[in-house]
C-alpha cells in the first residue's frame, strides 16, 4: 500500500495539473542556460542584427519589415518579417547585447515544449508517455540549434504559430457548434506562420488530412468552403506583399526550384537519423559529409517495432509521416540545384512533432508506465541526450568556436572553409587563414572571395607580390568585384605604383559610388598630389555619405586649398 501511495504522489508531483509544464520548462533553462553567454555566430546574425542594427533598434520600423527582404543588403529570396520583428522588439529589451536575444530563444523554445506536451495529451497519448517525449523534444540535440543560434527562432517562432492554428482547428473538428472564434483564431494563427517562414503553407494540407484520417468528422461542404476560402485568401495577400518585399531579389525558375528537391531529397535519410542517433551533428552539415548509415539504421529499427506493435493507430503513424514530411519538403526548395549547400539542423524542429507522433504509437512506449525497465531505459536515454546536447551547444558559443566546427564537420564545404579563415584572419591567425582560404580554393576555383581572402592575408604580411597576385585572381573571377579593386589600390599605393593605385579605386567607385574606403583613399591620394580640388570632390562626396573625415585632414585640404586657389 505504501509503494502504491508514493507512486501516486510522485505522478502527481510530476505528471498531473501544471506540475508537467513547470518540470518541462525548469529543463528547458537547466540544459540552455549557459548559452545566454553566448555570442553571434556571425552566420546570418551578423547582417541581421549587428549590420542591421539602425533598422531594428527602431520601433517605427516595424510596418517596413513587412515590406523587406529579411537580408537587407542581399539579393537572397528571403522573406521572414516577423523574425524582423522579434530582433526589433528584441532590441527594445538589450539593444545589440547577445544575452537578451539568447533569452528571448530559450522563452519561445519553452512555449512550444508546453503546446507540444498538450498536443500529445490531446492525440491520447498518456501523461508518462507525453512528459517523456516533450523532454526528449526539449533537450534534442539536433535541436540546439534553433536554441542556441539567435537566427535559428525562425523555426521555433513558426512552430508557436503553426502549433497555435493546428490546435484551433483540432478543437473546432470537436465542438458540436463549430465555433466561430475558433475558425478565426485558427486563420489569425495561419497568418502569422505565414508571416514567419513560408513552410506554413504546408500546414493547408495537414489540417485537411488530419481531419480526414483522424478526426473521423469531415467537415460539411459549406464549412470546408470556409476554410478553404479563408486559406485563399490569407495565401493570396501573403504573396502579393512577399512579391512586393522581394522586388529586385534574384529569382528561380520551376526548373530550378525541382531540381534542388530532386538533389536534395536524400537528405530526408539523414534527417531521420538524427531523431534517434544523434552522433554526427554539425552547425553547418552537408549531404556529402554526413552519413546515411544512421538514417537507415532507425529507419530500419522504427518500422520492425511499429510492425511488432498491436496497439498502434496507423492513421495516427500515417498522420505524424505526413506531418514529418511536408514541413521538412518546403526546406529543400532552393533556388537552384547548385545552391543547394546545407541541411540545417534547426529545420528539422517543426518537423520532429510528427516524428514524436510516430515513436508515440510504439508498443515500447505506449507500456512504458507499466515496466520500471522501461522507464529506467527511457531516463538514461534522456541522460545521454542532454549529455550530447551539452557538448555540442558549445559550438554555437562564439564565431570561431562555430566556424571552427563547421569545418571539421563539413569539410567538403569551400564556404566553411572560407569563413572559417576569415575569422582566423580577424583574431590575427595568419597562418590559419591562409590554410583555409587554400582549402576554400581547392574546392571551388572561380570563387573569388577565397583568392580576396588570401590577397589580405599577404596584404597584413606586407608580401605585396603575392596579394597582387590573389587580388588580381578575384577581379579575374568576378570582374564586378568592387571590394578586390579597393584592395588591389592599396597593394599598388604601398608598391609606390600610384596612378595604377587611383585607377582601381575610381573602378571601385563607378562599381559602387558609396564605397567609403575607395572615396577615402582617394582623397587623401588627392591631398597628397596637391589636387585639393579633386581632394574636396570626395570629401563632399563622403558627407553625403553621412562620413565625416578628421578634423586635422579637413583643415589641411582647406587651408593649403584656399592658398592654392588664391595664386594667379
Amino acid at each position: 500500500m505504501q509503494t502504491v501511495n508514493r507512486r501516486s504522489q510522485l505522478e502527481d508531483i510530476f505528471l498531473f495539473r501544471w506540475h508537467p509544464y513547470v518540470w518541462v520548462v525548469l529543463i528547458i533553462w537547466a540544459i540552455y542556460a549557459k548559452t545566454l553567454f553566448f555570442d553571434f555566430t556571425y552566420l546570418d546574425d551578423k547582417e541581421l542584427i549587428l549590420d542591421n542594427y539602425d533598422f531594428i533598434s527602431e520601433l517605427s520600423n516595424i510596418p517596413q519589415a513587412f515590406m523587406s527582404r529579411v537580408f537587407p543588403k542581399i539579393l537572397a529570396p528571403y522573406y521572414r518579417p516577423l523574425l524582423t520583428v522579434t530582433f526589433i522588439l528584441n532590441s527594445k529589451i538589450g539593444g545589440a547585447n547577445p544575452f537578451s536575444y539568447h533569452a528571448v530563444n530559450i522563452l519561445i523554445h519553452s512555449v512550444v515544449c508546453c503546446m507540444v506536451f498538450w498536443l500529445l495529451l490531446a492525440f491520447g497519448f498518456g501523461r508518462l508517455q507525453s512528459l517523456f517525449f516533450t523532454v526528449f523534444f526539449s533537450i534534442h540535440p539536433a535541436l540546439v540549434q534553433a536554441v542556441a543560434w539567435i537566427p535559428g527562432r525562425n523555426d521555433s517562432l513558426l512552430t508557436v504559430f503553426v502549433l497555435a492554428s493546428f490546435i484551433c482547428f483540432k478543437k473546432y473538428l470537436e465542438t458540436r457548434t463549430r465555433s466561430l472564434y475558433l475558425w478565426v483564431l485558427h486563420l489569425m494563427f495561419f497568418v502569422l506562420a505565414l508571416f514567419t517562414k513560408e513552410t506554413a503553407i504546408a500546414l493547408v494540407p495537414i489540417c485537411f488530412l488530419y481531419a480526414k484520417l483522424i478526426g473521423h468528422k469531415d467537415l460539411a461542404s459549406g464549412e470546408a468552403k470556409k476554410f478553404f476560402l479563408g486559406w485563399l485568401i490569407i495565401t493570396d495577400i501573403w504573396l502579393v506583399v512577399r512579391q512586393i518585399a522581394l522586388e529586385g531579389s534574384f529569382g528561380s525558375s520551376l526548373e530550378g526550384l525541382l531540381g534542388a528537391l530532386f538533389v536534395s531529397s536524400p537528405a530526408v535519410i539523414q534527417y531521420i537519423g538524427k531523431i534517434v542517433l544523434p552522433f554526427n551533428l554539425s552547425v553547418f552539415p552537408i549531404m556529402r559529409d554526413t552519413t546515411f548509415i544512421y538514417g537507415f539504421i532507425v529507419l530500419a529499427l522504427v518500422s520492425f517495432a511499429i510492425w511488432r506493435s498491436r496497439q498502434k493507430r496507423l492513421s495516427f503513424i500515417t498522420f505524424g509521416l505526413l506531418w514529418f514530411g511536408f514541413f521538412l519538403a518546403p526546406s529543400f526548395v532552393r533556388i537552384s540545384a547548385g545552391l543547394v549547400h546545407d541541411f540545417q539542423e534547426h529545420r528539422m524542429y517543426l518537423p520532429m512533432i510528427g516524428m514524436l507522433v510516430v515513436f508515440g504509437e510504439v508498443d515500447f512506449f505506449k507500456n512504458m508506465d507499466k515496466k520500471k525497465t522501461s522507464i529506467i531505459a527511457c531516463g538514461l536515454a534522456l541522460l545521454i541526450f542532454a549529455a550530447i546536447n551539452l557538448r555540442h551547444a558549445e559550438n554555437f558559443r562564439n564565431r570561431l568556436a562555430y566556424w571552427e566546427n563547421s569545418a571539421a564537420t563539413a569539410p567538403h564545404s569551400w564556404l566553411t572553409h572560407l569563413k572559417l579563415g576569415y575569422m582566423y584572419y580577424e583574431a590575427g591567425l595568419l597562418d590559419k587563414a591562409e590554410a583555409e582560404y587554400q582549402k576554400a580554393v581547392k574546392l571551388e576555383r572561380i570563387q573569388p572571395a577565397s583568392y580576396a581572402g588570401l590577397g589580405h592575408v599577404f596584404l597584413a604580411r606586407n608580401e605585396l607580390e603575392k596579394a597582387e597576385f590573389e587580388f588580381r585572381r578575384a577581379i579575374a573571377a568576378c570582374d564586378a568585384n568592387y571590394p578586390s579593386y579597393v584592395s588591389l589600390g592599396t597593394v599598388y599605393y604601398r608598391q609606390g605604383r600610384l596612378k595604377e593605385a587611383a585607377q582601381m579605386w575610381i573602378k571601385a567607385i563607378k562599381l559602387k559610388p558609396d564605397e567609403v574606403t575607395a572615396l577615402r583613399n582617394l582623397a587623401i591620394f588627392c591631398a597628397e598630389q596637391r589636387d585639393f580640388k579633386a581632394a574636396h570632390f570626395y570629401v563632399d562626396r563622403l558627407r553625403q555619405l553621412g562620413v565625416e573625415p578628421p578634423a586635422e585632414f579637413l583643415k589641411a585640404i582647406g587651408d593649403i586649398g584656399l592658398e592654392e586657389r588664391g595664386k594667379p
